[in-house]
């Protein structure tokens, strides 16, 4: 923005700056007034040097050192300044820390260790909108600065517990701060051994339909085992979303029903090929994620019968 010629302002990238600077002491008070002896901003030539804090209100800066004289309490940590006064020019700030011993020189506040805190980054954007509606040079002087959080939602799919990450199904724009976890309730039902009216005539069953109320939810797992294969065969399928808005439907917005309603559209699925020769089969659903609904109200089995006595050899 610096650089846009269409702009009359050219200090942006210096307000929202990676600062460091020094102090020479704090005042007795709540909150204690810091006074600067200068400071640099790494990421922009503009303001670099000057005698000011170069902070706007809002920033958080880390306090670290060791003053001359020290302040009782230590006012060492990381806060939320205000009272930073006039761009650039001001060299005092103030922090929330009840002062009633005042200290001297010697320590630095820097905002380097902060830059993808949420409350610096609200301060930043802030202070690049409130800038831009005074700008002459800006078409518009009516940007809203940011006054309240959106709520993003998202299912887990994965957690790797030795990189300490995980992984969402939907990528979305999330920014550092704090997140909320609901632990799903594992959710399984099993159908009693479909026979299609004979127990012993060997069957081929090769098509599951499967009736829920709605597919307002994220996903489920459809489960098959036979006689002749006991061992469970798992198939994940996809509903419709469950209602995050502008990823509630798929493949994207605008092809779903608005609000994380749903149309009640049967499921169809193949059953493995290892477990469609048979005599019965097992038929199982189940779903663990947290705060969704589902019902199954019923499944039909499409298959021929009649194709051999013998279920063994």
């Amino acid at each position: 923005m610096d650089a846009d010629t269409g702009l009359t302002f050219n200090d942006y990238s210096a307000r929202i700056g990676s600062i460091i600077g020094s102090i020479s002491g704090n005042s007795v008070g709540n909150p204690t007034t810091i006074s600067v002896t200068g400071n640099s901003v790494t990421n922009s030539a503009v303001s670099s040097g000057l005698s000011g804090s170069n902070l706007v209100s809002g920033r958080v800066v880390t306090i670290s050192g060791t003053q001359t004289s020290s302040s009782s309490p230590t006012i060492l940590g990381t806060y939320v300044v205000s009272n930073t006064g006039t761009f650039p020019s001001s060299s005092t700030f103030s922090i929330p820390v009840n002062v009633i011993t005042a200290g001297g020189s010697g320590l630095t506040y820097s905002t380097s260790s902060n830059l993808n805190n949420f409350n610096d980054l609200e301060a930043c954007f802030n202070e690049i909108i409130n800038r831009l509606n005074v700008d002459p040079g800006a078409t518009y002087s009516n940007f809203r600065p940011v006054s309240n959080t959106s709520l993003f939602e998202a299912v887990i799919v994965s957690i790797n517990k030795k990189l300490n990450q995980i992984t969402l199904n939907i990528a979305l724009q999330f920014i550092p701060g704090q997140v909320t976890i609901y632990n799903s309730i594992p959710c399984e039902i099993e159908y009693s051994p479909s026979v299609l009216g004979d127990p012993l005539m060997t069957k081929h069953m090769y098509e599951a339909t499967f009736m829920f109320n709605n597919k307002a939810f994220t996903q489920g797992t459809i489960s098959y085992a036979s006689d002749l294969k006991p061992e469970f065969s798992y198939d994940t399928f996809y509903g419709q979303g469950n209602g995050i808005f502008g990823h509630y439907s798929s493949p994207g917005f605008g092809f779903g029903f608005f609000g994380g309603a749903s149309n009640s559209a049967p499921v169809r699925t193949y059953i493995p090929r290892d477990q469609q020769r048979c005599r019965f089969l097992r038929v199982g659903y189940s779903h663990s994620v947290a705060r969704e609904e589902w019902a199954l109200y019923g499944i039909t089995l499409t298959g021929n019968v009649g194709l051999s006595t013998r279920g063994y050899r």
